[in-house]
């Protein structure tokens, strides 16, 4: 292991609120590479987090990483606060409105889990609702200021292959705030209903813990960022306040029955590579029962999570993360033989309703294929 990578593991465990701590001085030795390591913190968005940990030994830091690191950690105060605030506002509305929802994510995991450390990086809030409640909960927040934004896609698009909608409310030039208004934790399946008791679990205007941890699995899967590790300190961070309350068997139960198993199992074991023993998990061979797809995702994590471009190689990883988050081989398959026009576009970076890519899409295999052996030649030369 490098020695960049040594003091980011280092630095994400001195997280964990009221554990004893020592800075790892001997890590940053003569040949430390530093952009490597800005670079790592920055593609996995921990960076916020970590001005408190190096702060009293800035002298061992190059004084540009530590200004970095320094003016991330107070804008993400700064962020977070000014978000919070408007959660607050939107808050009252749904209430006055009686109108179910709860923050997930960002807005949820500051209440719950970053108190002693407000820095989370947020760049949106994040609100689910019912899907009955779709459209009540839409015409709140337009009468709140908020404007829809549909990133020039159709609405049958969100509705249909998303899960949810996107809106922004501009306050000043400056500050403009963005929202995602969930409609369901994951895109529609061919399996029955997630998390069918997510509702009735709801607690003081809060997701559980279960299926807190659930929204993140399932958003790691998603987002096509599946090796970043926001979403492992989240999950670490809520394992190690909750690990002696937290239901097990429902999170075991409900990952079978939704056919998230492997996603939670993924998720679960970058916990454990990252964290070691500083957080008790149970055996993870009960959430992916199938050996070689341990191993295959234990190999995976460990051989990418640091690499170098992974900016660059983000496609690749995405595809290649896409065949072991989920529970068999063909649903992944499915959903690239059967891909949105949208998605399709976004990937290639095409216009999603112009002609050109609609017949590119009608002959998709063709040219999914052309690019594939296009990006092996590149990669050869």
């Amino acid at each position: 292991m490098h020695s960049e990578e040594e003091l980011i593991i280092s630095l994400v465990k001195g997280i964990i609120p009221g554990k004893q701590w020592i800075f790892p001085e001997k890590v940053i030795q003569q040949g430390f590479n530093w952009k490597r390591f800005k670079d790592l913190v920055s593609y996995h968005e921990v960076y916020p987090y970590l001005y408190p940990l190096i702060k009293n030994s800035a002298n061992l830091f190059p004084v540009e990483i530590v200004d970095f690191l320094k003016n991330n950690y107070f804008y993400q105060i700064m962020q977070a606060q000014r978000l919070m605030r408007e959660f607050l506002g939107i808050s009252v509305a749904f209430d006055q409105a009686q109108i179910r929802m709860v923050p997930i994510k960002g807005i949820a995991l500051l209440k719950d889990i970053y108190d002693h450390l407000p820095a989370r990086p947020m760049v949106d809030i994040d609100l689910l609702v019912e899907k009955t409640n779709l459209f009540p909960a839409r015409d709140i927040l337009l009468n709140l200021g908020f404007l829809e934004s549909s990133g020039g896609l159709s609405q049958g698009y969100w509705l249909e292959k998303q899960c949810h909608l996107s809106f922004a409310k501009k306050n000043t030039e400056k500050d403009i705030i963005l929202l995602d208004l969930h409609f369901s934790l994951d895109f529609k399946r061919k399996n029955p209903e997630i998390l069918p008791q997510l509702w009735s679990r709801v607690n003081a205007g809060m997701l559980s813990v279960e299926d807190t941890i659930f929204s993140l699995a399932l958003h790691q899967r998603r987002f096509g960022k599946a090796l970043g590790l926001k979403n492992v300190v989240d999950t670490g961070l809520i394992l190690k306040k909750y690990q002696n309350t937290l239901d097990w068997n429902y999170l075991i139960a409900q990952a079978k029955t939704g056919r998230m198993r492997c996603s939670l199992f993924f998720l679960l074991t970058q916990v454990k590579i990252i964290f070691d023993a500083e957080i008790c998990l149970p055996e993870l061979k009960l959430f992916c029962p199938n050996y070689f797809k341990r191993k295959l995702i234990k190999s995976f994590i460990k051989r990418n999570v640091f690499s170098d471009r992974l900016n660059k190689k983000a496609k690749l990883l995405y595809l290649k993360s896409h065949f072991l988050l989920y529970d068999n081989f063909f649903e992944p398959v499915s959903y690239i033989l059967n891909i949105p026009l949208e998605q399709f576009a976004k990937f290639y970076n095409l216009d999603a309703y112009d002609k050109k890519t609609k017949f590119l899409y009608k002959h998709r295999l063709v040219y999914i294929l052309y690019r594939s052996v296009l990006g092996f030649l590149k990669k050869s030369e």
